[in-house]
C-alpha cells in the first residue's frame, strides 16, 4: 500500500467513525442533522474504496 492509499483509507476510516459516533451521541437530533452525518460516513466509505482500489 503506497502512502496516498494509506492516507485515503485513514481519512475514510476517520469520516466513518466520526459520522457513526456522532449519530450515536446525538440520537434525538432532527433528520436533516442526522442526514449530514450519514452522508459523511458514506463519503468515508467511498474514500476507503478509492484508497483500496487505487492500490
Amino acid at each position: 500500500m503506497n502512502a496516498l492509499s494509506a492516507v485515503l483509507v485513514g481519512l475514510g476510516l476517520w469520516l466513518v467513525v466520526d459520522g457513526v459516533l456522532s449519530i450515536v451521541k446525538y440520537p434525538k437530533q432532527s433528520f436533516p442533522e442526522q442526514l449530514i452525518r450519514v452522508i459523511r460516513a458514506t463519503v468515508g466509505v467511498i474514500i476507503i474504496i478509492i484508497g483500496i482500489v487505487q492500490n
